[in-house]
């Protein structure tokens, strides 16, 4: 493993994430690895990453306190941390990460606080339930809202107070099917 790209990153964007890439570049110069280190700061994206520097890479750090989009990474072993970790001890991040990164992208893998994809291994009863009650609630509201207009129009009220047959115009489609929802009713 010889390549390693990384991106650093804090909340204000002004210390802490060109310290942190300062300290990783310096650490893996010193135990041979190359390394280009993205800075996202307080003027944004600075020393960005080409598509092609990370298709060559190893290994991805993400030494950030921030949300960093981690999409360009897919297929990489990457390891996620705060930029505290690389500033304190970027040799033994270096050693993390080659150690406990995982491929990002593949269903199931967990990298920092981010889920990729479906974790076969979390599906329980309460689960099956509540898909299928994602499918049932459309099914339900239609159901709903066809038997509400049906009432509407079939159920209407005739001078004598009862219910009216000639309130639909049967010949016609919708009419008949309301028609033949207030028969249910009555």
């Amino acid at each position: 493993m010889k390549n390693i790209v990384a991106v650093t990153a804090c909340a204000a964007g002004i210390a802490h994430t060109y310290m942190a890439a300062e300290s990783l570049e310096k650490t893996a110069k010193e135990l041979g690895y190359n390394i280009k280190v993205e800075t996202n700061g307080a003027i944004g994206a600075e020393n960005e990453l080409a598509s092609e520097e990370i298709e060559q890479a190893d290994l991805v750090i993400i030494a950030a306190d921030i949300r960093v989009d981690m999409v360009r990474f897919t297929g990489k072993k990457l390891y996620q941390t705060n930029s505290i970790a690389a500033i304190e001890d970027a040799a033994g991040l270096i050693e993390t990460a080659i150690q406990k990164g995982e491929i990002f992208g593949e269903k199931g893998t967990k990298v920092g606080k981010v889920q990729i994809g479906n974790d076969k291994g979390k599906t329980n009863f309460f689960t099956h339930i509540m898909s299928g009650i994602s499918y049932m609630v459309p099914m339900v509201i239609a159901a709903g809202l066809i038997l509400t207009i049906a009432n509407l129009y079939a159920f209407q009220r005739d001078d004598m107070g009862g219910l009216s047959n000639g309130a639909l115009i049967r010949k016609q489609r919708w009419g008949y099917s309301c028609h033949t929802c207030s028969k249910l009713g009555r």
